[in-house]
């Protein structure tokens, strides 16, 4: 998290439950096709992926937002793991 220049909705610290949550649901619904629309630095999205999805798109206008997606793809060990599209539009 950028938290100097990145955008202010990004990364609020009272959603950490609800990415959590998000990666359960994941989980137990069997989602396998996930969209993180707004995705900032993807922490949704990366709960997704920790829950089991196997295809994930990311949107974010912001190309410092998906540079910071990349890092935490990286981070995580997704960075070559095929299904997974970052795409810079606006939602």
């Amino acid at each position: 998290v950028d938290v100097l220049a990145g955008q202010k909705t990004g990364a609020f610290l009272d959603q950490r439950q609800n990415h959590l949550a998000f990666g359960s649901r994941v989980r137990t619904r069997g989602d396998r096709r996930v969209l993180d629309a707004f995705c900032h630095d993807g922490l949704f999205g990366l709960q997704a992926l920790a829950g089991g999805a196997e295809e994930l798109v990311f949107l974010d206008q912001s190309a410092p937002a998906l540079e910071r997606l990349q890092q935490n793809l990286v981070r995580n060990g997704w960075a070559e793991r095929s299904g997974i599209q970052r795409r810079a539009v606006n939602a």
